[in-house]
């Protein structure tokens, strides 16, 4: 038999021989690309085999189905033989003393992937033949750096739902072997911040910024604004357009007071019976106008209040409180050493010290000092009387006792 006879009663996959039943290896081209790295355009005619024998055709279509339904993220454990090309004096397919040499294949894009997602903190995930290398915030879970890589080694990246283009990593134009570096390249640039300290330049509800000339210059997004031509990914904090941006949005704000002034009444101490339906209209929307930005303002303060509550409030259990009532009740006479007699500190002390003791808040008696006191608060503000009441910090009499 000849060599080309030989060559073809192989299996392009295990290397053995064919049996009655066999396909051509194009009819799993795709199947052989992403189970066991074998490109079958790389492969030369006299030197690779044209046929799968049938056992490795159904491992290659049972590996597709069970990644296709997620099942599995590994390539397919079969040993890929190295074929070389035709030598007359020691062919190993020709010879009927040799056998075809095998060699295991090198590691798979995926298994490439997956190391360098784990070691530079990236997730990883596999869908449709595609590669996804992700970088996410666990307090809010959004991703944040999207990379996906194709088979071939194409790739696409995304920051903050941002396309980034390829020309900003020149040498990575395919991603192989060197997703290692690229993901280390990656992480040594930083986010672009925007201009977050220009939030109060935007009006409700908008969500773009344009010139004198129309044109869009910047989006507005929920905690930020990017110019147009943002780089997102910078050395620098905060990158080199959006700080070029930043004159334009200090002029902006200057521009929004002006007219804010110029739209607040003349006089708002004018009685309203005393105005005109064109004056009453213009103090509507001028309050109108003033709610949204309060609004605004609040929802601002709001979202960082509730940031810091998260960051920096500790939990603290009604345990607690009971201890230090008991130990304040136990060493009474070590505490009011430096309280005199007679003073109001020394009163304040010895009427918490009666509420503390007390079986029920209503059993208190206060002191008239303490009510006269009380009764001056109140008249002052009772919402801050209220909330100093409410605060747990000072046991004082309810509302109902001081207004008798």
């Amino acid at each position: 038999m000849s060599h080309w006879e030989n060559l073809n009663s192989l299996c392009r996959v295990c290397g053995n021989k064919l049996g009655v039943q066999y396909k051509k290896k194009e009819h799993n081209a795709r199947q052989l690309t992403a189970a066991l790295n074998i490109n079958l355009q790389n492969d030369v005619d006299g030197i690779h085999p044209q046929f799968v024998c049938h056992a490795c055709h159904r491992r290659l279509e049972w590996w597709q189905k069970r990644k296709n339904k997620q099942k599995i993220t590994t390539p397919l454990n079969i040993t890929v033989p190295i074929f070389e090309a035709h030598d007359d004096s020691s062919c190993k397919i020709c010879c009927s003393d040799t056998i075809v040499k095998f060699e295991p294949s090198g590691p798979t894009l995926s298994e490439i992937a997956r190391s360098a997602c784990s070691k530079h903190n990236f997730m990883f995930a596999e869908r449709n033949e595609m590669m996804y290398c992700m970088e996410i915030e666990f307090e809010t879970r959004n991703v944040i750096k999207s990379l996906a890589i194709k088979p071939n080694g194409e790739w696409t990246l995304h920051v903050l739902n941002h396309k980034i283009q390829a020309n900003r990593f020149q040498g990575y134009e395919r991603i192989t072997d060197n997703i290692n570096k690229f993901l280390e390249t990656l992480q040594k640039f930083c986010i672009c911040i925007g201009n977050s300290d220009f939030m109060d330049v935007i009006k409700c509800g908008e969500t773009i910024l344009k010139s004198r000339s129309g044109d869009t210059v910047a989006i507005v997004e929920p905690t930020t604004i990017r110019h147009v031509q943002c780089n997102i990914l910078s050395e620098e904090e905060r990158c080199c357009v959006c700080n070029i941006y930043r004159p334009t949005l200090f002029s902006r704000r200057d521009t929004t007071k002006k007219e804010n002034m110029a739209c607040t009444p003349t006089s708002s101490h004018k009685r309203n019976d005393q105005r005109s339906r064109e004056e009453i209209e213009e103090k509507l929307e001028f309050v109108v106008r003033e709610k949204q930005i309060l609004k605004r303002k609040n929802h601002i303060l709001q979202d960082k209040i509730a940031s810091m509550f998260q960051k920096k409030s500790r939990k603290l259990h009604n345990a607690g409180d009971n201890n230090l009532i008991k130990s304040l009740i136990e060493n009474e006479e070590k505490y009011t050493i430096h309280l005199p007699e007679g003073t109001p500190q020394r009163l304040l002390w010895e009427e918490q010290m009666k509420a503390a003791k007390a079986k029920s808040k209503t059993a208190v008696k206060w002191h008239p000092a303490i009510i006269r006191f009380c009764i001056a608060v109140y008249h002052k503000s009772s919402a801050a009387y209220d909330t100093i009441r409410k605060s747990g910090f000072l046991n004082l009499p309810h509302q109902n006792t001081i207004k008798r």
